[in-house]
């Protein structure tokens, strides 16, 4: 019922943002003899903008990825997970060959709680990794430096960028994407194009 209530909600925005766009621009032809202002103008084509763009958003449910709250006992997330540890062989061939664009997410004990996080890894030791974070920890960290060493057991995903237009890895990503859509979302166009890149990341 909400999701409706938001989609017919939509609709009556981008027909008023239509509205107003027509009063803006079509002033000549709606009111003929009277000469052109410019302040309905640009409150029809501001208002207009502000209509199509956040109708658009609330009629087809559209949402950004990274505002999603997951739950780390998702199905979607346990499966992406299992994924990525079953493929770390991947991971450890591209590393091999020296790549600077390998990253892993694992989780990390801040001041604030547990966070997952990702981190750019420089080297492979036993059972651990050495990495560096790749964004900023929410919480305040235990000392001062970023240098974390990630047991391999750990790892919840993993990343390579192999060019523009291929990631390895990702597979929390697509799991992200499904778990959006399970919910009755549509992703936005910028996600959608995100994804084009991760080719493990599974149908969506």
């Amino acid at each position: 019922m909400k999701t409706l209530l938001k989609r017919a909600f939509g609709l009556v925005t981008i027909l008023v943002g239509l509205t107003m766009l027509l009063f803006g621009v079509g002033q000549t032809w709606l009111a003929p003899g009277k000469p052109f202002q410019f302040g309905p103008l640009v409150g029809g084509l501001l208002w207009g903008f502000l209509g199509l763009t956040f109708g658009r958003k609330w009629l087809f449910n559209t949402i950004d990825m990274s505002v999603i709250a997951v739950d780390p006992a998702d199905p979607e997330v346990l499966e992406a997970t299992r994924r990525a540890q079953a493929s770390l062989p991947t991971l450890w061939e591209h590393l091999g060959q020296n790549r600077l664009e390998c990253f892993v997410k694992f989780p990390l004990q801040t001041g604030d709680g547990l966070e997952h996080i990702w981190g750019i890894v420089h080297a492979r030791l036993d059972d651990k990794v050495v990495v560096s974070l790749a964004n900023e920890a929410l919480g305040p960290l235990e000392g001062a430096s970023d240098r974390q060493m990630v047991p391999i057991k750990d790892i919840e995903d993993w990343q390579v960028l192999v060019s523009p237009n291929e990631i390895r890895g990702g597979y929390s990503v697509g799991a992200l994407a499904r778990i959006a859509r399970n919910r009755g979302y549509s992703l936005s166009r910028s996600d959608r194009k995100k994804l084009e890149v991760f080719v493990d990341a599974g149908p969506v």
